[in-house]
C-alpha cells in the first residue's frame, strides 16, 4: 500500500494542518514544534471480524503531563485547544504489491461520539475528524463505530501537528497516536497485497476488521 499509504498520510496530515490550525505569526514569529509526545489509542473489543450492527469502539485516555520525547522530560501540557485525530476508513477490494486495492468507505459506517468534538473534513466520504474531550486531568475520547455495509475494512488513525494551548499558540507540540492494547489483524491487509511489506507506520496507525 506504498501509494496509498502516501496518500492517507499527506490527506491526514493536510487535514490536522487544516483544522488544527498552526499559530498566528507576530512580530516575534512563532516557534517551530517545540515538544514531541507519543499517545496510545485502542480498539475493542477487537475482534478480527464483526456483524453489521455491532459495535467498535476506539478510545484514547491519556494525562495532560506527558513526556516529551526532545528533553526526556515531563511536561504539562494544559489547555490544548486543537488536539484531535482524523480516523480514515478504507474497503478492500484485493490489490497487490504496487496496488492498494481500497477505496473510500467513511460511509459505510455509522457513527456514535461519547467524549469529543466531531470537526467537519472535506473529504468525508472518507475521514472522520475529531477533537479529544479536555478533563481535569487528562484528554479523552470515546467513539462507537457501527458498520452497515459487508467488507473488509482499515482504520487508519492520523498523528497531530501544530498543537497549541489556548494560552499560547506559538509554542507548537506534536503527538503520535499509535493504536496499542489492540490485536490490528494485519493479515487481512497483507492478504489483500500479496507480497507487500508492511511499513512501520501502518504497523501503529492501522486497525483492520471483516464485516459479515
Amino acid at each position: 500500500m506504498a501509494t496509498k499509504i502516501y496518500t492517507i498520510t499527506l490527506l491526514l496530515f493536510v487535514a490536522m494542518a487544516t483544522t488544527f490550525s498552526t499559530c498566528k505569526k507576530g512580530g516575534l514569529g512563532c516557534a517551530n514544534t517545540v515538544y514531541n509526545f507519543k499517545v496510545i489509542a485502542s480498539t475493542y473489543p477487537d475482534n478480527d471480524s464483526i456483524s453489521i450492527g455491532d459495535t467498535i469502539w476506539i478510545s484514547a485516555d491519556f494525562p495532560k503531563t506527558l513526556l516529551d520525547l526532545n528533553s526526556n522530560s515531563n511536561v504539562g501540557f494544559i489547555g490544548a485547544a486543537n488536539l484531535g485525530t482524523a480516523l480514515s476508513f478504507d474497503i478492500f477490494t484485493g490489490g497487490s504489491i504496487s496496488n492498494p486495492g481500497t477505496k473510500y468507505a467513511a460511509n459505510n459506517f455509522n457513527y456514535l461520539l461519547f467524549m469529543g468534538d466531531s470537526v467537519s473534513n472535506p473529504l468525508a466520504e472518507r475521514i472522520r475528524e475529531y477533537l479529544f474531550k479536555e478533563m481535569d486531568n487528562s484528554y479523552d475520547f470515546k467513539l462507537a463505530i457501527i458498520p452497515k455495509v459487508v467488507g473488509t475494512y482499515a482504520i487508519a488513525i492520523s498523528d497531530a501537528a501544530n498543537v497549541y494551548t489556548r494560552s499560547d499558540k506559538c509554542t507548537k507540540a506534536a503527538f503520535e497516536i499509535d493504536f496499542a492494547n489492540t490485536h490490528q489483524h494485519l493479515y487481512l491487509y497483507q492478504n489483500n497485497r500479496p507480497g507487500y511489506q508492511i511499513s512501520g507506520y501502518e504497523e501503529m496507525h492501522m486497525y483492520c476488521f471483516k464485516v459479515y
